[in-house]
């Protein structure tokens, strides 16, 4: 995610896109499960939650949040300090 960065810094989500709907852009595993990383996700919090994991390696930087129909979802932690909407994730 740091080189898509640098070589597009004037990008505010992952995809470089802006007022439409954003795709799958990567897979990841957490826990058994597999989500996708949606293109709109914003890099500041992306770059945010990896400066986050740096600094505490033994802990995940996403937790799982109720939600009504119990089945949970996927956010980043409340102390990394961005808004669970910045990151889009959801489970295949």
């Amino acid at each position: 995610m740091r080189p898509r960065h640098l070589a597009h810094p004037g990008w505010e989500r992952l995809d470089g896109a802006q007022g439409v709907p954003g795709r799958t852009v990567a897979l990841f595993e957490h826990q058994g499960s597999v989500y996708a990383l949606n293109g709109a996700s914003r890099f500041d919090a992306l770059l945010a939650a990896g400066n986050w994991i740096l600094d505490h390696p033994d802990e995940s930087a996403v937790v799982v949040r109720s939600t009504e129909g119990g089945a949970g979802q996927l956010m980043l932690r409340p102390e990394i300090g961005h808004p669970a909407k910045s990151v889009l994730m959801r489970s295949e």
